[in-house]
């Protein structure tokens, strides 16, 4: 019982930082009626985040990016024939949430059975703001993350992940009334609600600096 409560009491001090501010780039990609397949075409994509360190496995975290997306359907499979089978788009989004790190993440502590690499997963929610017809287009998103971290130092940081976001919309194609045909190319919805909502995702690799040194910290 005391080696389990000892063990207990360095997890919680061992975190040495208590915030890491990131920033990543790479590509983003839509998923929706004018989408070839399920990555859609890939577009660049930027944000900064920040994650609330609460120990060596948990954190919260808020992302703030900019995605553009964009869309291509063959000529054969558009409706009406003969008009634009393409769009382009630039879309901010804010996230908040929280990620789990499969083993305690440190380059320190081996005590505690650390790693300086670890696979890691997160669940939140968001909310995506961009141009739209007849007005802004804002809307709610839930996503998931999956990635894996590596510490070059006990400062630095850097990341490999995935992220799709699930939107409550159906006009992310949309940015002006010439365009309103491609929320529903097809015409899947003539005989009632048969069609569900748009996504997007990214990949990114990122950088991360820790800020804050945390007051307590367990021995080395």
């Amino acid at each position: 019982m005391l080696a389990l409560s000892l063990f207990t009491l360095g997890r919680a001090e061992a975190q040495e930082y208590r915030y890491e501010l990131g920033l990543g780039v790479g590509t983003a990609y839509y998923v929706g009626d004018l989408s070839p397949n399920l990555w859609g075409r890939q577009a660049p994509s930027i944000a900064v985040s920040l994650r609330h360190l609460l120990d060596l496995r948990w954190s919260l975290t808020t992302e703030l990016g900019y995605r553009r997306l964009e869309g291509r359907v063959a000529r054969e499979h558009t409706f009406p024939v003969g008009r634009t089978q393409k769009f382009s788009r630039g879309l901010w989004d804010l996230a908040f949430g929280g990620e789990f790190n499969f083993f305690p993440y440190s380059d320190k502590y081996r005590y505690l059975l650390t790693r300086s690499w670890t696979p890691y997963l997160g669940l939140g929610v968001g909310l995506a703001l961009g141009k739209g017809s007849p007005t802004l287009l804002i809307t709610p998103s839930l996503y998931g993350v999956l990635g894996v971290k590596y510490k070059l130092s006990s400062r630095v940081g850097l990341s490999l992940s995935w992220v799709h976001r699930r939107t409550f919309t159906d006009r992310l194609e949309i940015t002006s009334a010439e365009e309103e045909w491609m929320a529903d190319p097809l015409r899947l919805n003539r005989t009632g609600n048969m069609k569900g909502y748009d996504s997007y995702g990214y990949w990114s690799l990122g950088v991360s600096i820790s800020l804050s040194q945390s007051p307590q910290r367990g021995c080395n």
